[in-house]
């Protein structure tokens, strides 16, 4: 009997330990970027690179992607400002890709 209890209280002392032992599995922050107020000042750094990931990621998932270069900058605005709706963008995703799409649109005439 003696040594089902100190078992037992071994047992209860382990348990306890490893349920108080801080957790070691990694854990996921997301941030959230919202479009910036007129009332502030904000520096946004722009990656080509990362804007055409995103355009072939997301835009390309749904349909067929036209290049850059199909149209000019300014044709691209309107369609951007339709389709980053529709691809759930936020602010800075959306402002990445229209940096790619500048950086390779048909020249303006």
């Amino acid at each position: 009997m003696k040594k089902i209890l100190s078992v037992s209280l071994f047992a209860t002392c382990v348990l306890y330990l490893f349920a108080c032992s801080p957790k070691t599995s990694p854990t996921k922050t997301t941030v959230e970027t919202k479009e910036p107020t007129t009332d502030k000042n904000y520096t946004i750094t722009l990656n080509s690179n990362y804007g055409k990931e995103i355009y072939e990621a997301k835009c390309g998932s749904c349909h067929d992607l036209n290049k850059p270069s199909d149209y000019t900058f300014k044709a691209w605005n309107p369609i951007m400002d339709r389709m980053a709706k529709k691809a759930n963008l936020d602010y800075l995703q959306k402002q990445n890709v229209l940096g790619y799409l500048k950086d390779n649109a048909k020249a303006e005439k």
